[in-house]
């Protein structure tokens, strides 16, 4: 829906509520103005991932080198692993099958990438994108790196591969507006289905 469509569908009493603050108009402003020019996937619940980590001793084990050692099951949302990497569910998603691909070694630059570490995390990377279209269908695939902390990495002594399906339509108000989490399906919910499809996951490797 267009913005104005949005705006049309709100309750009259609920948009004078709305802009009864400076904030909030201020809020509307930003998304009139956003929206008019880029989609954006907001999400910001994942400040409490963001603000777990700091917290955190610098000598904390690093979580991703945790999780490599740990087995596939609910708690670790792993879902496959490789002589080198693994793949395991984002435990704050953006979206629903939301998943990230993590080399077994804690090095935080592409470059100190052995080559055949990176060779089985390509792998793993285009197995993953090739699973999730077979099988989730989305409307399309986002596959990023976030690589150092001016690059905006939120762990970024260990390199991570974010792979986020996208449906049209998945960009909402919600969270900017009402400051609230709106996610289709809980978290476990999606992890077994997943878990399915990840049991024919070696049928998309090369």
């Amino acid at each position: 829906a267009s913005i104005a469509e949005f705006f049309s569908r709100l309750n009259p009493h609920a948009f004078t509520k709305l802009l009864s603050s400076s904030l909030n108009r201020d809020k509307v402003i930003l998304v009139m103005k956003d929206t008019t020019k880029i989609e954006r996937l907001w999400a910001p619940w994942r400040l409490e991932h963001i603000q777990k980590h700091a917290e955190k001793a610098k000598d904390s084990p690093c979580i991703f080198c945790e999780l490599a050692k740990m087995p596939s099951n609910e708690e670790s949302l792993k879902l496959y692993q490789s002589k080198h990497c693994y793949v395991v569910m984002n435990r704050f998603p953006y979206n629903p099958n939301h998943l990230l691909v993590i080399p077994h070694n804690h090095v935080g630059m592409m470059p100190d990438l052995e080559k055949e570490v990176w060779a089985d995390l390509s792998d793993c990377l285009k197995a993953t994108v090739d699973l999730l279209m077979d099988r989730i269908k989305p409307h399309g695939i986002n596959v990023g790196l976030n690589m150092g902390k001016a690059g905006g990495a939120s762990i970024a002594e260990h390199l991570h591969f974010h792979i986020l399906p996208r449906w049209e339509g998945d960009t909402n108000f919600m969270p900017l507006l009402a400051e609230t989490r709106s996610l289709p399906v809980h978290n476990l919910t999606v992890f077994e289905s997943l878990k399915t499809h990840f049991a024919d996951f070696k049928k998309f490797l090369p």
